[in-house]
């Protein structure tokens, strides 16, 4: 798809639609409180993207700080429990 505006920062991308500028892909996350208060609505319902990922990117495995092994094993956790499923955005 091609246009006249295109963003890599999700703030424009953000004011732009809420400008009447077009259509935006944003993550459930960040659309819903914009939803919620009519400022933005959800179009293409059946259209999904691809989950992508979370990577914790540290220096060596040989010497993580128990401090960094407990964070990245709390944010798995958090995570995992945290997933947004179709119901979530009923």
């Amino acid at each position: 798809m091609s246009g006249r505006f295109a963003a890599n920062e999700m703030q424009a991308v953000i004011a732009a639609a809420i400008a009447g500028h077009g259509i935006a892909q944003l993550p459930y996350q960040v659309a819903e409180a914009f939803v919620r208060d009519g400022r933005l609505r959800r179009v293409l319902d059946d259209y999904t993207t691809p989950v992508g990922g979370l990577y914790a990117v540290y220096p060596s495995s040989r010497h993580v700080s128990p401090l960094v092994k407990a964070f990245i094993e709390l944010a798995a956790e958090r995570l995992a429990t945290t997933g947004t499923s179709e119901d979530d955005k009923a």
